[in-house]
């Protein structure tokens, strides 16, 4: 998914289906489980939000009917995420979003109190999206801080580019957040995470405009041809306009 291929992350989900139906209790149920959050963590990056509800639903349901702790607080986890992400999209207000950070940073208190770290900066992540739209960035900047932290202490990398490009929404100055999407890109290609690299393109791009055009049309190159993402998209609209834009200003001075 990371490199943008959600046809080959579909592919590898069914695989690991397929192999958990062929398990007895407990392997089976508890694979599916896992399979569930990948998906459901899958569809937030593809916007699939709908799905991604549906997914981390399941999979509370699924663990409270077989006891798995640690899919009940994951699922529950991704549950508030998406539905905060949700809230968010749909702009359901303050008290909405105050009440979605409130619940995500129990529940991310409750993975820390129990020394449970796995996938806890894509979490992290989410409730940084959250403060920032809260319009508190102090307090998103020290979350994503604490979770490169984390990533720096167990070697748990594989969102750190996302965390640092976020973490250039919380800071006052140009320089300040085109440093930190520097690094973000960088490191997003470093780990061949297209699709990342695509997004602090894209974001370098509406910092500063036209010297990001380049990076944004090298990081479109390396996406899947017939991908249907949503950052996709948006990179093929700003390099139309662009060039649009480049055509009309050469009209008028002819």
């Amino acid at each position: 998914m990371v490199r943008g291929d959600l046809v080959g992350a579909e592919a590898s989900l069914a695989k690991a289906t397929t192999r958990a139906d062929a398990l007895g209790f407990p392997h089976g149920p508890y694979m599916h489980g896992y399979a569930r959050l990948m998906e459901s963590w899958i569809r937030v990056e593809a916007g699939q939000l709908d799905r991604a509800a549906i997914l981390a639903a399941d999979m509370v349901d699924e663990a409270e009917r077989h006891g798995f702790g640690m899919w009940r607080l994951a699922g529950a986890t991704q549950r508030t995420s998406v539905s905060a992400l949700a809230g968010f999209s749909a702009d359901h207000g303050a008290s909405g979003l105050a009440a979605d950070i409130a619940t995500l940073t129990a529940l991310l208190d409750t993975w820390r109190s129990v020394a449970v770290h796995a996938y806890l900066t894509y979490f992290d992540a989410v409730l940084a999206r959250m403060l920032i739209a809260a319009g508190q960035p102090e307090q998103a900047r020290a979350r994503l801080d604490q979770a490169l932290e984390l990533a720096a202490d167990t070697g748990m990398r594989f969102y750190d580019a996302e965390l640092l490009r976020l973490r250039a929404q919380t800071r006052a100055g140009t320089e300040a957040r085109h440093a930190d999407i520097s690094t973000a890109l960088e490191l997003a290609r470093q780990q061949g995470a297209t699709l990342f690299a695509l997004r602090a393109a894209l974001d370098d791009f509406e910092l500063r405009g036209k010297p990001a055009r380049a990076a944004v049309a090298a990081a479109l190159s390396r996406m899947p041809d017939k991908s249907a993402l949503p950052e996709v998209a948006r990179a093929r609209r700003a390099l139309v306009a662009r060039a649009d834009r480049r055509r009309s200003t050469s009209r008028t001075i002819k």
